[in-house]
């Protein structure tokens, strides 16, 4: 079984802010004056209060869903992981919660398990996102400006080349439409035709 669909969706369009907008450089802290110090106290405070944020968003979303009957409380962050490696560090974590997983090529997680599992599989999967996020300014949202640049790639580029490899891919929305759909489920991308 893969990771959930929703799951699927985040680490696609995280894929895509990472393409578009690239990685951010790390500054080192040792020898920088006090006022880069406090800055980098407060970018600090920043990530980790949008870490917070996000994690209690899923915690929300487990529990309305049913997919988990409580979340775990005696969990702790360790690191913010870069998105190149989420899939082997968070492989490692449910496997030293006794799940088989295997990374996929694309970077995504295989699972084997039965259904009464699943429940069991969500709440390692939150005790590995706890302890191992994805740093949050991976996760910022796209300019309009950004949003237009990955429209006219998977318009111009990606839908063109599916097709000419035989799929069919589905007609795509205006880049009003795109932009005011980006970050919802039913989000268009060429890929949801295949």
């Amino acid at each position: 079984m893969r990771h959930s669909p929703s799951v699927a969706r985040y680490r696609r369009k995280l894929v895509v802010a990472l393409v578009t907008v690239g990685a951010a450089l790390f500054v080192g802290c040792s020898g920088e004056p006090a006022d880069e110090q406090d800055s980098m106290t407060e970018d600090t405070a920043h990530w980790d209060a949008l870490r917070d944020e996000l994690i209690a968003n899923q915690g929300e979303y487990l529990l309305r869903e049913d997919l988990v009957d409580s979340l775990p409380t005696d969990v702790e962050f360790v690191r913010y992981l870069d998105p190149d490696e989420w899939a082997e560090v968070h492989a490692q974590c449910l496997r030293d919660q006794g799940f088989h997983v295997e990374v996929t090529l694309d970077g995504g997680l295989l699972f084997n398990l039965p259904e009464d599992q699943q429940k069991a599989l969500h709440e390692a999967a939150y005790r590995c996102d706890v302890q191992y996020p994805v740093h949050p300014r991976f996760r910022q949202r796209l300019s309009i400006e950004q949003i237009a640049l990955l429209y006219e790639y998977y318009v111009d580029t990606l839908k063109p080349c599916l097709e000419a490899e035989g799929y069919e891919i589905e007609q795509p929305p205006s880049l009003e439409t795109f932009a005011a759909t980006l970050y919802e489920d039913s989000s268009w991308h060429p890929y949801n035709s295949v």
